[in-house]
C-alpha cells in the first residue's frame, strides 16, 4: 500500500512529502528528549541575520538557523507544499514558491519568539559594585573599629548591609552615611554624609 502511495506523488510532491517527514521526525525526536530534560541547551548553530532593513530601522537580529528553526522550516515547507499542490492543484513552481514563503516565515517567527523569549530572561543577581558613592541609611550603629549596618538601595532593591567606617566616633542609627568602598559584597566602607 505504501509502495502504491509513493508511486502515485508526483516529484513535487515526494520532495514536499520527505521534508515534512524530517521536519515532524525531527519536531517529535525534539519534543520526547525535551520531556526527559536532554534537549540541546544551546547547541544551535547560529547565523546573524539582521532584520533591520525590513523593518524599518527596529534592530531584530537573531538567530534563524537553529535546530528549530530548520526543523520548523522543513515541517512547514512541506505541509504547505503539499497542500497547495495536491489539495488545492496549484502549479509545481507555485507550490514551491508558497512552500519557500510559508517556510521562512516559520523560520523568521521562530526566531523572533526566541529572542523575545531570551529578553525576558533576568539573573535577579544584584552588583553590589553599584553601591559605591551612593547614599545610605545607619540601620545599626557603626562604632569605631567595628561593624554596624546600613540600609541601602541598589538596583531598586532595598538591602541592609554590614558597614564600617575609618572616622573615630561612631556613627548613630539614623544618621545619613555615603558608601566610600565596596570591600566585599557583604561590607560596604562609609563616612559621614
Amino acid at each position: 500500500m505504501v509502495d502504491l502511495f509513493w508511486i502515485s506523488l508526483s516529484g513535487v510532491d515526494r520532495v514536499f512529502l520527505i521534508c515534512t517527514l524530517i521536519g515532524g521526525l525531527l519536531f517529535i525526536a525534539r519534543g520526547v528528549l525535551g520531556l526527559f530534560g536532554l534537549g540541546d541547551h544551546g547547541a544551535d548553530v547560529g547565523v546573524d541575520l539582521s532584520m533591520a532593513d525590513l523593518t524599518e530601522g527596529a534592530d531584530l537580529s537573531f538567530k534563524v538557523l537553529t535546530l528549530q528553526g530548520i526543523t520548523g522550516f522543513f515541517l512547514i515547507f512541506g505541509l504547505t507544499g503539499l497542500a497547495l499542490h495536491r489539495g488545492s492543484r496549484v502549479g509545481e513552481l507555485a507550490s514551491i514558491l508558497g512552500a519557500l514563503v510559508a517556510g521562512a516565515a516559520m523560520v523568521l517567527l521562530l526566531a523572533k519568539l526566541t529572542q523575545m523569549m531570551q529578553g525576558l530572561h533576568s539573573s535577579g543577581n544584584i552588583d553590589m559594585r553599584q553601591a559605591a558613592g551612593q547614599s545610605a541609611l545607619v540601620y545599626l550603629t557603626i562604632p569605631p573599629r567595628g561593624t554596624g549596618q546600613i540600609q541601602i538601595s541598589i538596583q531598586g532593591r532595598s538591602r541592609i548591609v554590614d558597614a564600617m567606617s575609618k572616622e573615630d566616633e561612631p556613627i548613630k542609627t539614623g544618621e545619613r552615611v555615603e558608601v566610600v568602598e565596596v570591600v566585599n559584597s557583604g561590607l560596604m566602607l562609609v563616612k559621614r554624609a
